[in-house]
């Protein structure tokens, strides 16, 4: 009875993070179409509200969620030789995730755009 149970939790567990991280997406994909929006239209102040919205929104929860992960939920696999490898790409992943955020920080116009994902089909859904 308490294998099943653990089970259970642990299913309801995975099941809320691929919630959050959907809903994450979501907002996401949400910011940077204001982003390509304001560059198509040439809009250079919607462009900037855009852009500060984006970076704010990753610096507040992008990042943190992607750092917290690392910590009690990496913990456990990372010991295990089977998960090794996994952990050690999805921390390798969060590097990438905070080195796109530095470099958006200081992009402009259509750099910002081409550099992070417009038009790549850049999916961020892993986080």
């Amino acid at each position: 009875m308490n294998a099943a149970k653990d089970a259970a939790v642990e299913a309801r567990a995975l099941q809320d993070v691929e919630t959050h991280h959907a809903d994450m997406l979501k907002q996401l994909n949400g910011l940077v179409g204001l982003l390509v929006e304001a560059l198509d239209a040439g809009d250079s102040p919607a462009e900037e509200r855009a852009q500060a919205a984006l970076l704010d929104w990753c610096d507040s929860d992008l990042v943190p969620h992607a750092l917290a992960e690392e910590g009690l939920l990496y913990e456990g696999p990372r010991a295990r030789p089977e998960g090794k490898l996994l952990v050690e790409g999805m921390l390798a992943e969060h590097r990438v995730i905070v080195e796109l955020v530095d470099e958006l920080r200081t992009a402009t116009g259509v750099q910002a755009a081409v550099r992070h994902g417009h038009g790549h089909g850049h999916d961020a859904g892993h986080h």
